[in-house]
């Protein structure tokens, strides 16, 4: 599981200036996704949880990660149905993402 930008590459078209801004948007984003679902988690708020990991999975999407997303998929579902069972599989995740995202300069 590798984050790229090849799909925010082809997003962008060739324009440095749109890519950089969709990854600002999403380095935000995702910071305040993480952090809100932890809050929910820890909140015993599942329901608002399960909205962040499907805020999150999109993230995961536009960083062309396939087997990221199919996680995130599954444990949005379990997360829906009570079980945090793929939560330390999730949290990696995150932790990938985070660090894929905070090597890249978008300020230019």
């Amino acid at each position: 599981m590798r984050p790229n930008l090849q799909y925010i590459k082809q997003l962008a078209n060739g324009s440095e200036a749109f890519e950089n801004k969709v990854l600002e948007v999403v380095k935000r984003e995702l910071r305040l996704e993480i952090s809100s679902f932890r809050e929910s988690l820890n909140k015993g708020d599942i329901e608002n949880a399960v909205l962040f990991v499907h805020k999150i999975k999109h993230k995961v999407s536009l960083l062309g990660m396939e087997e990221g997303y199919a996680l995130t998929a599954k444990f949005e579902d379990e997360l829906r149905e009570g079980s945090d069972a793929l939560l330390g599989n999730f949290e990696s995740l995150l932790r990938i993402m985070t660090m894929f995202l905070d090597s890249i300069n978008t300020e230019k």
